[in-house]
């Protein structure tokens, strides 16, 4: 690898959005970064457009999601099984990382060659089917927790910032403590983000931005069906479980209330009996 280039892979899984990826994919070419897309059963026509769309990009690998299951964090696994750089990020096809953010990651990585897991705060914006005019906000819950570890060292950074973008990890260490991505529909990246925040000896955060998360009707954190609420919820079932059999600190755990207001469990989707079921059974607190 050459001295511009930075030792880093960005790991991208992809499904049916070749217009997001390629915007993404142009914003990775001048950081120097190995960049492993790992398309996750697109429709064959979608496919071929792939398979099309990064021949025109030396250094992005195609992958594809060859396994029974299905998902974001199936792929992801994919491509971190078989990443060798020193240093990975996660993006999703249709955000993109900000101009500048090569020389950010240059700078701050040469810094902290022993960190675990670098935190940067990022921005966000509403796609172009979202009324023009609105101001994202979804980036501010990660603004804040950044804000907070760096003037006061809060450790919340490590516990609460879920989402694997606008971060950089250390591959030895995500390998070394087997931290990878839950196999299922939503909240893929819940516990991947938890145990990295947790078993981080050296983690760093800056307030500068080089990834933008843009915020859609799309998106699956907009999606309310059954499957993917269900999902999210049990994801929050898991975080609590480590949190307290693992990590020996209840403090960050979700209650049944804060649950509904994180990620809009709507009653008439998920069921009364089944959310009650699961926190009595799990000894959660209802408030």
């Amino acid at each position: 690898m050459s001295d511009s280039n930075l030792d880093a892979t960005v790991i991208i899984p992809h499904f049916n959005d070749l217009k997001g990826l390629e915007r993404m994919l142009s914003s990775t070419v001048p950081m120097g970064v190995r960049v492993v897309v790992v398309d996750d059963k697109s429709n064959l026509t979608v496919r071929a457009g792939l398979e099309e769309l990064v021949l025109n990009y030396s250094h992005v690998q195609l992958l594809h999601n060859r396994t029974p299951q299905k998902g974001a964090g199936v792929a992801r696994n994919i491509a971190l099984n078989v990443c060798n750089t020193k240093w990975v990020l996660f993006a999703d096809a249709d955000d993109w990382f900000l101009e500048g953010a090569t020389q950010l990651l240059r700078d701050k990585l040469s810094k902290n060659k022993s960190a675990d897991v670098i935190y940067f705060s990022p921005v966000s914006s509403f796609d172009e089917e979202v009324m023009v005019g609105r101001q994202s906000q979804r980036h501010k819950p990660y603004e804040e927790l950044v804000r907070n570890f760096l003037a006061y060292g809060n450790d919340a950074i490590r516990y609460q910032y879920p989402v694997p973008w606008s971060k950089v990890f250390n591959v030895h260490f995500l390998k070394e403590n087997n931290i990878q991505f839950d196999s299922c529909i939503a909240s893929n990246d819940v516990m991947f983000s938890l145990k990295a925040g947790f078993f981080a000896n050296v983690i760093k955060a800056y307030n500068d931005n080089i990834y933008l998360v843009t915020e859609g009707k799309k998106s699956l954190t907009k999606q309310k069906s059954k499957k993917v609420i269900r999902s999210r919820f049990l994801a929050l079932m898991r975080y609590n479980r480590f949190l307290k059999d693992i990590c020996k600190n209840t403090r960050y755990q979700f209650d049944l209330l804060g649950a509904i207001r994180r990620y809009s469990i709507e009653v008439k989707i998920v069921s009364i009996a089944f959310l009650l079921r699961r926190f009595i059974g799990s000894m959660w607190r209802i408030i």
